[in-house]
């Protein structure tokens, strides 16, 4: 490899986009062999090349190195002041719960350096986060299932891996009377946290809801915060 080639590489790690684009067919031509081994198999293909290449995008897009950063966007910290604004205030209201201050972000955590006017905040600080509640098979058929008016109550299975839509209409409503049951929000991140799907299943609702203890809402305290950067983060 002479310096010349150095130079170009170099160069064109700088601009992701290029190397996406200028190198799809690259991408798109690289094919992983599943296993045809094994009970009732078939021979079956994985565009492998399309996976890792959503991958990539995803890392870029979290480092911002996606697109040429814009020097006149309005830095993180100014969105962090209206964040922390609607908190105090929805804690003044008694919404929410005043929680202990969060240990500071360590050198160890930081995984790579990030652009200028961004800041890195840990969830809590810009989150309400909290878990469902669990129902029992016999209740859920004798209480919850023949109801009209209610939320929907969405279970583990109910969520898919992403952006896919929440089911729900799985035949399961909590009356809106029900005292006990906690409701997330519209626009609300919900993120399994046990059992094999922890951490896989995911989805942004689309309307108030109910759902189960082993699924935590992550809801946002302003609007100006997306949950879909939140469900890539």
């Amino acid at each position: 490899m002479n310096e010349q080639t150095s130079l170009d590489i170099n160069q064109e790690a700088d601009q992701p986009e290029q190397l996406i684009t200028e190198h799809i067919d690259i991408w798109t031509s690289a094919i992983l062999a599943k296993s045809t081994s094994g009970r009732g198999s078939s021979k079956k293909y994985e565009l492998y090349g399309i996976t890792k290449l959503r991958e990539l995008i995803l890392e870029l897009a979290v480092r911002g190195k996606l697109v040429p950063q814009n020097t006149d966007d309005e830095p993180a910290s100014v969105l962090l002041e209206k964040v922390a604004a609607e908190k105090a205030q929805l804690i003044k209201k008694k919404v929410i719960k005043k929680t202990k201050p969060l240990p500071p972000i360590s050198n160890n955590e930081k995984a790579f350096e990030l652009p200028q006017g961004w800041q890195r905040v840990r969830l809590n600080e810009v989150l309400n986060i909290f878990n469902g509640n669990s129902i029992n098979a016999r209740l859920k058929e004798s209480k919850y299932s023949n109801v009209t008016n209610g939320w929907p109550y969405i279970g583990t299975k109910d969520v898919g891996y992403g952006f896919e839509t929440l089911n729900y209409d799985n035949g399961i409503i909590i009356p809106y009377e029900e005292p006990k049951f906690k409701v997330a929000k519209a626009g609300s991140v919900l993120i399994c946290a046990e059992g094999g799907s922890a951490g896989k299943k995911c989805g942004i609702t689309d309307r108030d809801i109910c759902f189960g203890n082993k699924l935590y809402a992550n809801e946002v305290f302003h609007k100006d915060l997306k949950p879909e950067f939140i469900l890539m983060n």
